[in-house]
């Protein structure tokens, strides 16, 4: 490993390390699990929602909260949708800060050391978008697909595309359930948490009839 290659792993390592410290010291989980006061109206609000939850999606921080916070804050489509334009944000910022430090030096040994892994490869060449979408559905962390997929050929506009469409899903939903937990004795509560169990029970027969 080249002295350069070695200064941006070290600069990848500390970017994350840095910014999942800002974001616990200053308790900002915290602050928008709580509400901390936001007015929900404010442009301003909004945009350092999306900012927020982007930044936590470069780090492997849970996002989950957010999604939750998004609709009970700002309501199930301005929720869903700011939290949704976050993610993406903080997924593409991984994606090119993980492509830039470590696409070339990681890959290398890893495929030396796992030759099975090029079939994997080619497959991601040739169905990137549907890859990108597909990989939303499974029970990994966010920021881990982020970080993974940077490692392989997987073009940006299929990334940023698929990532898209495979994360609005369950941010909308998740958001729709944020929306009513000021009253979780409602019907549209037990409404929208019926539609989530829905969108699990539909994944899990995708996956089974795939298999």
């Amino acid at each position: 490993m080249t002295k350069q290659a070695i200064l941006k792993l070290v600069g990848l390592v500390l970017i994350i390390a840095v910014l999942s410290l800002i974001l616990t010291k200053t308790n900002a989980l915290t602050w928008v699990q709580s509400g901390g006061g936001i007015d929900p109206t404010s442009i301003r609000a909004r945009i350092l929602f999306s900012g927020l939850v982007g930044l936590v999606s470069v780090t492997i921080l849970p996002t989950a909260p957010f999604l939750m916070a998004s609709g009970y804050l700002f309501g199930p489509l301005w929720g869903g949708g700011l939290c949704l334009l976050g993610l993406i944000l903080g997924a593409l910022l991984a994606f090119g800060l993980t492509r830039y430090c470590l696409y070339d030096v990681i890959r290398t040994p890893l495929f030396n050391r796992f030759p099975k892994l090029a079939t994997l490869d080619q497959s991601v060449q040739r169905n990137g978008l549907l890859v990108a979408i597909g990989i939303r559905f499974v029970p990994i962390p966010a920021w881990a697909i982020n970080y993974g997929l940077s490692l392989s050929p997987i073009r940006w506009v299929d990334y940023a595309v698929g990532s898209s469409i495979g994360l609005a899903p369950v941010t909308f939903i998740i958001a729709n359930i944020g929306s009513n937990l000021a009253n979780i004795n409602s019907v549209k509560f037990i409404v929208s948490i019926g539609i989530y169990i829905l969108f699990l029970l539909g994944i899990m027969v995708y996956r089974k009839t795939q298999s």
